[in-house]
């Protein structure tokens, strides 16, 4: 449940909905496919504590969404009591209960599906099938994170050759995780010569930000780029030169590199490290 509050948190023209109140003008408590506006005012309710109350700036309270909980609990009924569950099936779930309970279309019209028609335009159809999509969903949470994809199957049959397109709204995109294996065939395959150029904006305590340029190979870890970037701000400082002896210059490079681990560890949800191939 964090991760995916943690998400539409920081999602911000979808707060800024909940937080200028705007939301009770969309408030729909006669769907029968919502929960009569109650998970929306819970969710509002939350993105006001979060952003506006006890975790306001400066402060250090912390927001417990019980009440939040028991609302989501009482519109779907797997995610009572304290059992794992599934983030993206919480988000899912979470993000039709908003749409139900904020859908501006109280009376939704019967709505066909387009019929194929070879003759027309596929922009044109593609503009048919989202005005009648928005003929009966029509919420924040379909101008923030609904789109439309086009699907073409071509019949396999050589004698055939009929083609049936359709578009259909969306909004999740499942993107497949590459095991270990096939990321070591990618790196491989890049070159073992071939880098990588990462930007690093280093903050330092008692220093200004500095903006430090690297290369590092593909299949390179968080330790290589901290060793990286130990080496280069000696250089740039001119301490190396300072120290005579390859034991005094190990023993700065790890002071450093000590430094430069915090760093990174402390920021590591700020945008400090830009990486671009």
């Amino acid at each position: 449940m964090n991760s995916a509050l943690q998400c539409l948190s920081h999602s911000t023209a979808f707060i800024e909905f909940f937080l200028s109140q705007r939301f009770k003008a969309d408030l729909n408590r006669s769907n029968p496919l919502g929960s009569k506006g109650k998970l929306a005012l819970s969710f509002a309710s939350l993105v006001q504590q979060l952003w506006g109350g006890a975790c306001k700036k400066g402060s250090r309270g912390a927001v417990s969404p019980n009440a939040f909980k028991a609302a989501m609990g009482s519109f779907a009924s797997q995610f009572r009591g304290t059992r794992q569950q599934d983030s993206q099936e919480f988000l899912a779930y979470l993000l039709d209960g908003l749409h139900e309970d904020l859908n501006r279309i109280k009376d939704k019209p019967y709505s066909a599906a387009p019929e194929a028609n070879e003759g027309k335009d596929q922009r044109w159809r593609a503009e048919v099938a989202w005005k009648r999509h928005r003929e009966r969903n029509d919420s924040i949470v379909v101008d923030t994170f609904q789109g439309q994809y086009r699907s073409t199957i071509v019949c396999p049959e050589p004698s055939c050759q009929r083609t049936s397109v359709t578009f259909d709204p969306f909004m999740y995109l499942s993107l497949p995780i590459p095991d270990s294996a096939e990321l070591k065939g990618k790196a491989a395959a890049r070159g073992a010569g071939e880098e990588l150029d990462v930007v690093v904006h280093l903050l330092l305590k008692g220093r200004r930000a500095q903006r430090y340029a690297l290369k590092l190979r593909p299949d390179a870890r968080i330790i290589h780029l901290q060793e990286a970037l130990a080496r280069l701000t000696l250089t740039v400082s001119g301490e190396v030169e300072k120290q005579q002896g390859e034991e005094a210059r190990e023993k700065m490079l790890m002071r450093y590199k000590a430094r430069c681990l915090r760093v990174v560890e402390i920021k590591v949800s700020l945008p400090i490290i830009s990486v671009f191939n």
